[in-house]
């Protein structure tokens, strides 16, 4: 819990480009990636898939708001993948929608609403 008690449920970390460096072994261009940090508020929505035996996953629906930073980086798009952890359990979320466009010119100001799909995996805790 931080400044946004009791709402900070949620802390997200998302790999992004930053820049490229060259392999010393191949002299390829290699994309050297930074790590993008956010608290945010997340609701699970209740599991609607079926349960497979053998299979130690759950996959859940969630909405969220971004608490800080407010907004997204430009770097960070539907269908990104961020390690994240949600009310105490660890998984990973996958952004399915990034929100209305509508108001770009008020994100600043706001807290950037988002969709995606919680994938927990093992067990919880």
């Amino acid at each position: 819990m931080g400044a946004f008690a009791p709402y900070d449920n949620a802390s997200l970390a998302f790999k992004v480009y930053s820049t490229f460096a060259v392999d010393s072994k191949t002299g390829n261009r290699v994309p050297v990636n930074s790590t993008e940090n956010y608290t945010a508020n997340i609701q699970l929505q209740p599991n609607k898939s079926d349960q497979k035996p053998g299979v130690d996953e759950n996959e859940m629906v969630c909405k969220g708001r971004l608490l800080s930073p407010t907004t997204f980086s430009a770097k960070v798009k539907v269908g990104s993948v961020a390690s994240c952890t949600v009310n105490g359990i660890s998984g990973t979320i996958r952004l399915t929608d990034l929100g209305s466009n509508t108001l770009t010119y008020a994100r600043s100001t706001l807290f950037q609403e988002f969709t995606g799909v919680f994938e927990q995996n093992g067990k919880a805790g």
